[in-house]
This record gives structure tokens, C-alpha cells and sequence, in this order.
């Protein structure tokens, strides 16, 4: 990913970069997007049927059938997915090295040495798939491919100490990650096909979040990348989240989302709640913005200061502790925008999980027609009369309840008070083949 060059910049530059980045989200249809992302996973998952309304006709039916929605997505995805992983990342290494030269030959093995070390150490198997999962359901994915350092204990041997035991140090581990990107907080350049953006883009913009321990160990591995970490006082550990940009979708209901351990309550009898760190229980906003910018028209001193560069500028909780001048031989955003399906029409372009949606509904909206015709020939309708027969008794739910007449219908025919309703089901079948050659 080529050598990399971090400056303490200014107070006035951080406040214009800041300002350049929140014009690039807003210029990104987020909401748009998010949209799309959030209706696409509620039909993988199955949740985003309307169900059957709890209104007197089909009562029955939603206690019945309660949260019910044919697969289609999930299984057609699967199995694209399945095939899609199996190529891209069932190789040992994910990246095979080839030459024709025979002397060149060794130096082949040990890039794909490195390639194999790299991919097994930081999951890169695991990122690609996730990254396909995405470009399936969305027609997007998107993964960051990035050159990072990190501390790890590991045994090495000193024998100013001894010769026959290792002991446990401190070392540094640096390689080429890749990582998938969450596509709910991922702002990009719009103005160039998603495929381009890495190449022709003019920015990226990755939001996480952190807990305090994280923040901690990024501004360490910030630190081992020959760099400068900016603005680390009270400030910004005393700091919330400024800009609230990161967004988490609701797809299951609320009874089945786990929401974590309440750390405040399970310490409480412990220690006085001011005696805590108050972030130790928050959350950081992490935004990653990667940008091609002209150094000087942001006030940066920095070689070649007016020319096009890559940089990266890290912010937390709307504070700037990191800028970083990127330089590489391919001269391209770290950021990778892919479109499994793609055409001249850029977001506009229709992917497997959005063609496959219409099915999807179009299947439930039969089978819900099937379930009612079902109910229908079970509870039967019929005339009454109320005078005679009591509307709470004949509507009753238990099977086995007792229907008392009324006074007023002593002495005369209880069919006299009581007529059916004949219902014709003989076409509700034929919903289940044409359910089947939806789905086929």
C-alpha cells in the first residue's frame, strides 16, 4: 500500500477538513441508501411482511400464522454467495503468485508466503465473504485494504537470558488487511460509478463505533505507524458523539435484540457512579475519512503541497486525531466499491436481492390469501339472530364453550335463529402451485 507520512496539522486546516467532510456525506444519499439496505435485509431475514392486521376478520389467523413470510431472498442469496466464497476464497492463499521466469520462481513463494500469513492473520477469507454478502443482497459491497501495525505478545528466544527457555515480548506485527465495511456507514463519492470510486473518487467516509478500550488501542497502533497522534487530552476522552452519523437498522423486534450487560447497575454496590470513568461505559464515533485533497488549499504544509494527494483523517467524536498522507503506485483510494451486476446506471442498477423482492412479496401476498381461505372454511360464517343467540357466545374461541339460547328463543327452533353460510374453496389450492412457480 506504499509508504505513508502523518503531520500534526493546524487548528484552522483540521477546522476546514472537518467542514469538507461533513459537505461530502450530506452530498451522499444516505438516507436513501439506508433505505434500500434496511428493506432488503428485513426480506432476507424474513421481517418486513405486514402480516395479517389485527382486525376482527382475521384475528384467527395472526395468532395462527403470526410473523410469517415465504423465503425467497435468503435461499437464492444463499446459495449465490456459497458459490461466489467458494471461488474467491477457498484458495491457500487467497492470492496465488505465478511467474514464468524459473529463477524468479522462490521469490514467487515467498510473496505468497506473506499473502498466506497476512490472509490467515488478519481474516481476509472472512471480510471478502461478508464484503460478497453485501454486493448480493444491495448490488454494493465494499472492504477497506490497508497496510497496519499492531502490537502482540509472542515467544522469542534471548540468550542473554537463556538458551533454553523462550520468553513472552512485545511484538510488533504489521501486514496488508483487508476489512469489510458495514455499506449503513459508508459514504462515498456519487459523482463516479461505485466500481470507480476508489480509482476516480474524490472521497470515502467509513463511521464505527468504539468503546473506550478500542479507542485506546487504535491511537496505540496509531502511534506505531511512524506517525502523529493529535489532540490526545481530557478533551477527547471526556468527548460524546458529535455528529451522530453511525446508524444501526432495526430488523428484529425489540424482545429479540440482545442489548448488552448494564455495567453501571452491575458495579453500582461496588462504587459510587462518579467514581467511574463515565466513557468507560460510552461509545466513540470513529469516522475514517479518505480524501483527495490539494494540500495547500487546506492550509497543510506537506511536500508537493499543490498537487492532488490521498490523505486520511481520522475523527473522533468530531475531534481530529489523525492526518496521514497517503502514497502508493496505483494512486487509489483505500477504499474498494464494488457492483456485482452493473451498467451505465450507477445506484440506479437493480441487484439479485432487489429483483428477487417483488417474488418474495408477490409469494406472501398468496400464501396469506391461502391461510385466509383456510380460516374462512374453518370458522365458517353463518346468520344469527341476536335476540335469540348471543353474539359473544357464537364468536367464542374455545372449541368446546356451551352457546346458551336467549329466553326469547324458548319454544321455537333453534334453526329458526341460526343459518350457514356455504363456502366454495375449490380454487384456494391452486394458490399453492402458483406459489411454487413463483418461487421456481
Amino acid at each position: 500500500t506504499g509508504l505513508t507520512v502523518s503531520l500534526d496539522i493546524t487548528n484552522h486546516s483540521q477546522q476546514l477538513i472537518r467542514q469538507q467532510m461533513i459537505a461530502d456525506w450530506n452530498s451522499c444519499p444516505m438516507s436513501d441508501l439506508r433505505l434500500r439496505y434496511e428493506l432488503l435485509d428485513l426480506a432476507y431475514y424474513m421481517e418486513s411482511d405486514e402480516h395479517l392486521k389485527q382486525t376482527n376478520a382475521s384475528r384467527i389467523i395472526t395468532t395462527l400464522y403470526k410473523e410469517l413470510e415465504l423465503p425467497i431472498l435468503q435461499p437464492n442469496i444463499d446459495a449465490a454467495h456459497a458459490y461466489l466464497a467458494g471461488i474467491f476464497t477457498s484458495d491457500v492463499p487467497i492470492f496465488g503468485v505465478v511467474t514464468k521466469d524459473i529463477e524468479q520462481d522462490e521469490v514467487a513463494q515467498q510473496m505468497e508466503s506473506v499473502i498466506e500469513e497476512n490472509s490467515k492473520a488478519t481474516g481476509w477469507a472472512r471480510h471478502i465473504s461478508l464484503a460478497l454478502k453485501d454486493g448480493l443482497k444491495y448490488n454494493l459491497g465494499s472492504f477497506d485494504i490497508d497496510w497496519n501495525q499492531r502490537e502482540s505478545f509472542n515467544f522469542i528466544t534471548d540468550t542473554e537470558i537463556s538458551f533454553k527457555q523462550a520468553i513472552a515480548a512485545n511484538v510488533i506485527r504489521e501486514g496488508n488487511e483487508v476489512t469489510s465495511n458495514n455499506m449503513y456507514n459508508l459514504a462515498f463519492d456519487t459523482s463516479v460509478p461505485p466500481a470507480e470510486v476508489a480509482l476516480k473518487g474524490d472521497f470515502t467516509i467509513k463511521v464505527e463505533r468504539m468503546t473506550l478500550m478500542r479507542l485506546h488501542e487504535l491511537v496505540s497502533e496509531l502511534g506505531l505507524r511512524d506517525g502523529t497522534v493529535m489532540n490526545i487530552n481530557a478533551q477527547l476522552w471526556e468527548s460524546s458523539p458529535f455528529h451522530n452519523f453511525y446508524y444501526t437498522p432495526s430488523i428484529l423486534s425489540s424482545d429479540t435484540v440482545y442489548t448488552g450487560v448494564d455495567w453501571v447497575q452491575f458495579f453500582a454496590g461496588i462504587g459510587s457512579r462518579t467514581s467511574m470513568r463515565q466513557n468507560a461505559l460510552d461509545k466513540f464515533e470513529v469516522i475514517r475519512y479518505n480524501r483527495k485533497i490539494i494540500p495547500s488549499m487546506y492550509g497543510i504544509t506537506a511536500p508537493d503541497k499543490d498537487k492532488v494527494q490521498i490523505w486520511r483523517f481520522i475523527e473522533v467524536n468530531g475531534i481530529i486525531i489523525y492526518a496521514e498522507r497517503r502514497t502508493n503506485a496505483h494512486k487509489m483510494l483505500p477504499t474498494i466499491i464494488f457492483q456485482p451486476v452493473e451498467d451505465k446506471l450507477g445506484l440506479q442498477t437493480k441487484g439479485l436481492g432487489q429483483n428477487l423482492l417483488p417474488y418474495q412479496k408477490q409469494a406472501g401476498t398468496m400464501y396469506r390469501a391461502r391461510v385466509a381461505s383456510l380460516a374462512r372454511s374453518l370458522s365458517d360464517r353463518m346468520i344469527f339472530d341476536p335476540s335469540r343467540i348471543s353474539a359473544k357466545d357464537i364468536n367464542s374461541q374455545n372449541p368446546a364453550a356451551k352457546i346458551p339460547v336467549r329466553p326469547k328463543g324458548y319454544g321455537s327452533k333453534i334453526s329458526d335463529s341460526v343459518q350457514h353460510i356455504p363456502y366454495d374453496d375449490r380454487n384456494a389450492q391452486s394458490l399453492y402451485n402458483d406459489i411454487a412457480h413463483i418461487d421456481a
